[in-house]
């Protein structure tokens, strides 16, 4: 029942399970504790009866009920932990600031000043 649900879900790094009982706990073991119901060596050992488990690294987690019996009867959930998708790298930009477009309140752009120093060159070259 639990296995149904975990694998038609998608857990990411940051997300949270939150596991809410009565009259039990909740470890969480590694995968052998998990297979075989051993819950001699617990990672974790939750009893509050509502226990929130942030998912924090990448991979399989494991969680059985305390109770061996409850356990092997299928109280137990493995979940799987993605990283999330990394967004392509954006494509390299120029940083440098473009050239200032011309504008009819009397300003220059570069390419007008360099005309302009051109001809005031030549001009001041043939009055010579």
């Amino acid at each position: 029942m639990y296995s149904q649900w975990a694998s038609k879900q998608r857990f990411h790094i940051g997300d949270s399970l939150r596991f809410e009982y009565k009259n039990d706990s909740v470890l969480m073991v590694d995968k052998w504790g998990y297979y075989h119901c051993d819950l001699s060596h617990p990672i974790s050992v939750f009893k509050d009866g509502n226990t929130v488990v942030n998912l924090e690294r990448p991979g399989p987690v494991y969680f059985v009920s305390g109770d061996t019996d409850h356990c092997k009867n299928g109280q137990r959930l493995m979940v799987e932990v993605i990283t999330p998708h990394r967004s392509p790298p954006q494509p390299y930009m120029d940083a440098s600031p473009a050239p200032a477009p011309f504008s009819s309140a009397g300003s220059f752009s570069v390419v007008q000043e360099l005309v302009f120093l051109y001809v005031f060159v030549i001009a001041v070259s043939i009055n010579m």
